[in-house]
């Protein structure tokens, strides 16, 4: 799928002697990532692939030595015997494709990113199935702390296989249990209030009723209009 990305160099090495002597230059001793040009001994474009644009600004380079990196790829010069063949390639990664190779020119960032996104796919993946498993597992966590606000304190608290939940739901339950004698304790005092408060209640109901009684019994007999309001503010009093 990919070319090396030193393919085009090794091949240009391997046919170095023919491409120096052979009568003319063709792509067939060249990859197909490589453009050639062959100039006269001073300088004039002879024949090749290379565009109108490029023809000059490559032989100035080769001219000048500069072999590195010409519009973004790299140039050998081959002195021939009646001409000079400047052949221009890349040294990054090639699809062997020709159209992928037109399309996708930096095989090297495409690959990059393709790297990337599978990374980042697989980042995604397993967040999310880490997130269900936590979602899960927070739901015992959940279930837990409702049934403590709605006091209900014999239940038993679940286990999680994430540690640090497991820490939690760990705490919930030592809290649960202390929480249950101690409130078992409070629970059990209320109750003893409100029965002594219900004793102590039909204590006093008892002879308030027998007064209330006597009252209503004095209140049928003579008495004078003074006797009589006191009556009526015990019957009153006592109910």
């Amino acid at each position: 799928m990919l070319y090396p990305a030193n393919y085009s160099e090794k091949v240009i090495e391997k046919n170095y002697e023919k491409l120096k002597n052979s009568p003319k230059v063709t792509m067939e001793l060249l990859t197909p990532m490589c453009s050639f040009g062959v100039y006269s001994k001073d300088g004039h474009y002879l024949y090749g692939n290379f565009s109108p644009k490029n023809e000059k600004t490559l032989w100035d380079a080769y001219s000048k030595g500069d072999k590195t990196a010409v519009l973004s790829k790299y140039i050998v010069g081959i002195v021939r015997e009646n001409d000079i063949l400047i052949i221009r390639y890349p040294l990054t990664m090639q699809f062997k494709n020709d159209k992928l190779r037109r399309a996708l020119p930096n095989a090297e960032l495409v690959t990059l990113i393709l790297f990337l996104l599978q990374l980042v796919t697989i980042i995604v993946l397993w967040s999310n199935r880490f997130a269900k498993k936590v979602n899960v597992e927070l739901q015992t966590l959940l279930e837990a702390t409702e049934k403590i606000q709605e006091q209900d304190l014999d239940f038993s608290v679940g286990s999680s296989n994430i540690e640090e939940i497991g820490m939690v739901l760990n705490g919930i339950d030592k809290m649960k249990s202390s929480l249950k004698i101690s409130l078992e304790g409070q629970w059990l005092l209320e109750k003893q209030k409100r029965e002594q408060v219900a004793a102590l209640a039909h204590d006093i109901r008892t002879p308030l009723t027998i007064v209330r009684g006597n009252a209503e019994l004095l209140k049928e007999t003579e008495l004078s209009e003074e006797q009589k309001n006191y009556c009526e503010y015990i019957v009153k009093g006592s109910q």
